[in-house]
Parts: structure tokens; sequence; C-alpha cells
């Protein structure tokens, strides 16, 4: 399992990592994935909500952006299955 600094006590890490996507985040600010109890995840990223224009994200909803090494790990660390 992953590590976090700031370790959230209801979910558990399944991936994180530094801002690049390089290696294992060594700090609490980083993009992490967290595993639920109700069969999905919940993604720690970067505001990306400028990357848009107009009202294309609906009410209730947000996107982030995250380093494309987070992905490789959650595949890599079987995460997903």
């Amino acid at each position: 399992m992953a590590r976090h600094s700031k370790q959230n006590p209801t979910y558990r890490v399944i991936a994180n990592t530094n801002r690049d996507g390089s290696g294992v985040c060594s700090g609490g600010s980083c993009p992490t994935v967290y595993e639920t109890d109700e069969d999905s995840v919940i993604v720690q990223g970067y505001i990306a909500r400028d990357k848009f224009e107009g009202d294309f994200i609906p009410a209730g909803e947000d996107v982030v952006q995250i380093p494309k090494g987070l992905l490789r790990q959650l595949v890599a660390n079987g995460s997903l299955d």
C-alpha cells in the first residue's frame, strides 16, 4: 500500500505520487487515490476547472489534473482489480 504523510482515517491510500508523477509522495500534498468502501475511489489532484470554458462542468462536479504516473501506479499495483 502506498504511504501518505497525512493519512485519512476513513480511506485507504492505494496510490500517490509526487507532482511530476515520477515517484512516491514524500509529503502530504501530493496527487493521491483513496479507496472507499463503496466500490469507488476518490482522487486528490490539482484544480483544473480553469482548463474548461463556460459551464461545461455541471453543478456538484469538479475536475482535477493528476500526473499519468499516478494512473500507472494504480495499474502496476493491481489496485483497480
